[in-house]
């Protein structure tokens, strides 16, 4: 009994360390090719200022402008040499990308599981000599198929959402640090530890305000728990950098963030801020940033490589405000709506776990729709809608809203890459909003597959009839 279970943990320490070994060679190996530190050098920079305690949040080049807990996870590398900071962080953006990708495919696997075996018998033992028979046969044809609906699943993710994943990775952004605790807030939805969620939640949002989006839905769920340690978690984490690493001024970190940058940014409005933002940002694919580009004129004398008309209607700015603002509560009030418990009652509990998915995929589209500002490399978040979609595409019902998904996704991103059509028309692309729509894409079909699961595959609650009360002259019969 010893020996078997050695050798289960032997065979299951073999992938794990390939993965260390591929992921180790890929890190150094892209450290040597790529020679610019890219995002990784304001972090980094953040850090170092943060540890001789002088003023991070500077107007200038690529500036630091996340909250003050952010710099912390910095602090080990800023004072290594330039290759071993890239190697290191390249290192870990691969293994947060293994790590996401690990989580969603268990909570997308139930959904496959329950296809797989729906409908069909139990296989019965049969000896060793035993011919095959027609049942056997069917069966070995049947799992073929499948795995080739799973390549092909795979396959489609990839093409949707492979270049939006490892774009962080090759930025070096901190994207998939934020991008790995949604995560796991969204797969310890249901776990006896009802706080559990809003400890990763309130982790992230201390990281990037965006993810205190999880709170009104934990809010209207009823996870008061989770709503409180999300508060709670953010609050600490926050406060922790002046407890730790105190200002030479005196002055609390985070108010200096918002005074610097969250104070200049309106409701209803793309950000400008000095070095920092720009009202006019093709690289802005928010909602705010893709309304406020096809609503701003630019005159001839004006345009240049990285700033040129794409307006098709032009609004006052009141109008443009108002619009924008309107939008942003639809898309809320459409998150809660479909996020709501009712619409996951009565659901197995393998279907929840899936179903939980779905209503991650929405909170994180809703992040990338409504932030101020949302880069290229910010969509790696599309991986999640996008894989709730095809799962449901290939192992449920062939639905329309999945195909214009599809279609939209890949006319407009995967085929949109500068690569294949180059930088300006690709630039152009953007400028339009590609994907920003490919997001408003994902959100209404995740809307879509959640309603449409929910009504089909949610069991009836069924009522026991009450007996019926006796009257007072059967009581009086009974006892006579």
């Amino acid at each position: 009994m010893r020996t078997e279970s050695t050798g289960t943990v032997r065979l299951r320490r073999k992938p794990l360390l390939l993965f260390v070994a591929i992921t180790v060679a890929l890190s150094i190996g892209l450290s040597f090719t790529r020679g610019r530190m890219g995002d990784l050098r304001c972090y980094v920079l953040g850090a170092r200022r943060m540890l001789a305690g002088t003023e991070i949040y500077r107007v200038e080049r690529g500036p630091f402008t996340y909250p003050p807990f952010f710099a912390v996870p910095f602090m080990p590398i800023c004072f290594l040499p330039e290759f071993a900071c890239r190697s290191i962080w390249y290192f870990c953006n691969i293994t947060m990308l293994g790590a996401s990708c690990l989580l969603i495919a268990r909570m997308a696997e139930p959904a496959m599981r329950r296809s797989r075996s729906s409908g069909r018998k139990p296989l019965q033992p049969t000896s060793a000599d035993a011919p095959p028979v027609a049942s056997d046969a069917a069966d070995s044809k049947g799992s073929k198929r499948l795995d080739r609906r799973r390549l092909l699943l795979i396959a489609l993710i990839v093409l949707l959402a492979g270049r939006h994943a490892i774009s962080p990775v090759e930025y070096q952004a901190h994207d998939l640090v934020v991008f790995l605790l949604a995560l796991l807030a969204i797969a310890t939805w249901d776990v006896p530890k009802r706080w559990l969620p809003g400890f990763w939640a309130g982790l992230a949002a201390a990281c990037k305000a965006t993810p205190l989006l999880f709170l009104p839905v934990f809010v209207i769920q009823r996870r008061f728990r989770a709503a409180a340690a999300l508060i709670l978690t953010a609050a600490v984490a926050t406060l922790m950098t002046d407890a730790v690493f105190p200002r030479n001024d005196g002055r609390l970190w985070g108010m200096a963030w918002y005074e610097t940058f969250v104070s200049k940014v309106q409701v209803g409005a793309a950000p400008d801020v000095q070095s920092a933002w720009r009202s006019w940002d093709y690289l802005n694919q928010s909602l705010t940033g893709t309304l406020s580009r096809l609503s701003t004129p630019i005159p001839d004398e004006q345009v240049t490589e990285r700033r040129f008309d794409v307006s098709l209607w032009n609004p006052a700015p009141p109008t443009l405000k108002a619009t924008t603002l309107a939008l942003q509560l639809a898309f809320v009030g459409l998150l809660l709506w479909f996020t709501r418990p009712s619409l996951s009652a009565g659901l197995p509990p393998r279907e929840r776990t899936f179903h939980r998915l779905g209503e991650g995929g929405l909170i994180l589209c809703g992040m990338l729709l409504l932030s101020p500002m949302s880069s290229k490399h910010h969509f790696c978040a599309l991986l999640v809608p996008v894989t709730y979609c095809l799962v449901d595409f290939f192992y449920r019902r062939r639905s329309l809203p999945v195909l214009v998904l599809i279609s939209l996704t890949i006319a407009l991103s995967t085929f949109g890459a500068k690569d294949l059509i180059g930088r300006p028309l690709a630039n152009t692309l953007l400028a339009y909003g590609a994907l920003t729509w490919c997001t408003v894409a994902a959100f209404l079909t995740s809307c879509w597959v959640l309603r449409s699961r929910s009504a089909e595959l949610r069991v009836p609650v069924q009522t026991v009839p009450l007996p019926e009360r006796p009257q007072p002259s059967e009581i009086r019969r009974q006892a006579g």
